[in-house]
């Protein structure tokens, strides 16, 4: 009989347990419809002040990450911030800013970017976040890229050159080299052929010719980001995937310091809102073992006696663009379902409105009391967003 008691008390001890996490779960999360919802604005406001970065991580091909974005920008406007940096190279961002820098003809020449150079910016040829872009023009912002040059971009920078280097013997070695990276990307996604871009051709002989051709260190630096890519992407494909996202995380730390110091110049502390993939954003080692740009934001903030704010906006079903000119279809639905924490599948079950939002930080004090998937999330991000029925980027269109 004793024992009977013991059993009955542990399991009530553990019931009572497990509604009070559910309790203290409920506690800190709340839904909305739409992201203009009082309490939403108001939760982000509190967030947001008192913070020099925001880094949104994201889940790359739905709408709602980029109205997310634009939505941060504009409460952040109010603390000081004016600069994007988004996941694309520096001559990527700035080709978007100087376009969108021309209001009545920027979303046109946007899309004439993309007939000229279809994919030749990551995650953003699309018509959806012309908004965004177009809201941070009117507030007078900057775009700041701070990745690798991508894989099919040779185009593109190629093009940067001829038009804003006044070095002919440069441009002379330049010209024909666009043509035939043009050629390569079509012969690319005509035969599904991932290795016929022209990144495989740009050898340490043709670098090093055209480094003897450059005029200034601004040139070099350009080619220097064509040599980088190629090596990252090359240990990607030898399946060196530690080497490939460490040297990829170094990348984005020096491109960020880069811009930063420059940006100290006239301002002490300036502010930065991040629109990242998802993993990038994580503090801590992320997915891939890295210490990612998260942790240079986030203690960068801490010397400046300021504060980072990550928040991780995941799609929990819908549709999504797969921004790959190799993808068989370029919009495919998907289901995150299965790899959800229990916590946060037992409170979108049934949900009516668009987002669920969660509060991680107050979690902190119970992380013993969740599940390793819940913890994770809890320890790496301060806000969590879960959106329900995404929509698909909209590929801006090609003749």
């Amino acid at each position: 009989m004793k024992t009977k008691t013991i059993v009955i008390i542990c399991f009530v001890l553990t019931l009572n347990n497990l509604v009070a996490q559910n309790n203290i779960i409920k506690d800190n999360l709340f839904t909305a419809n739409k992201l203009s919802s009082e309490k939403l604005q108001t939760f982000l406001k509190s967030k947001i002040e008192g913070t020099q970065f925001i880094m949104l991580g994201e889940q790359h091909g739905i709408k709602e990450v980029g109205k997310i974005t634009n939505e941060l920008y504009n409460i952040g406007v109010e603390y000081g911030y004016n600069t994007l940096c988004i996941e694309t190279d520096p001559i990527a961002a700035k080709t978007i800013e100087t376009l969108f820098s021309k209001p009545k003809n920027s979303e046109k020449s946007f899309s004439e970017l993309y007939q000229k150079y279809p994919y030749a910016i990551p995650f953003y040829n699309n018509k959806n976040d012309i908004e965004l872009f177009q809201n941070i023009s009117n507030h007078k912002g900057k775009i700041w890229g701070i990745d690798q040059v991508f894989m099919v971009e040779f185009r593109l920078v190629f093009d940067y050159i001829l038009n804003n280097s006044s070095n002919k013997q440069l441009k002379k070695a330049i010209k024909p080299l666009l043509i035939e990276a043009k050629n390569n990307y079509k012969m690319a996604v005509e035969d599904k052929n991932y290795m016929a871009p022209f990144i495989f051709k740009y050898t340490d002989k043709l670098h090093q010719k055209l480094i003897t051709l450059c005029h200034s260190e601004k040139e070099k630096d350009i080619l220097k980001s064509l040599k980088a890519t190629k090596e990252i992407y090359l240990y990607n494909f030898q399946k060196h995937y530690y080497l490939n996202n460490n040297e990829r995380a170094k990348l984005m730390k020096n491109n960020f310091l880069n811009y930063y110091k420059e940006a100290t110049l006239n301002i002490k502390a300036p502010k930065v809102l991040f629109k990242l993939g998802a993993n990038h954003v994580k503090k801590g080692l992320n997915n891939t073992n890295v210490f990612d740009i998260s942790n240079t934001v986030s203690e960068l903030a801490f010397i400046n006696g300021e504060k980072s704010l990550h928040i991780r906006a995941t799609g929990i079903n819908g549709l999504k663009n797969m921004g790959n000119p190799f993808a068989p279809v370029s919009v495919v639905p998907f289901d995150n379902t299965k790899d959800l924490p229990k916590e946060v599948l037992e409170n979108i079950e049934g949900l009516k409105e668009k987002y669920l939002i969660i509060n991680t930080v107050p979690l902190r004090s119970i992380t013993h009391k969740l599940s390793k998937e819940m913890e994770t999330l809890v320890l790496k991000y301060d806000i969590l967003i879960y959106i329900k029925d995404c929509e698909a980027l909209e590929d801006l269109e090609t003749d």
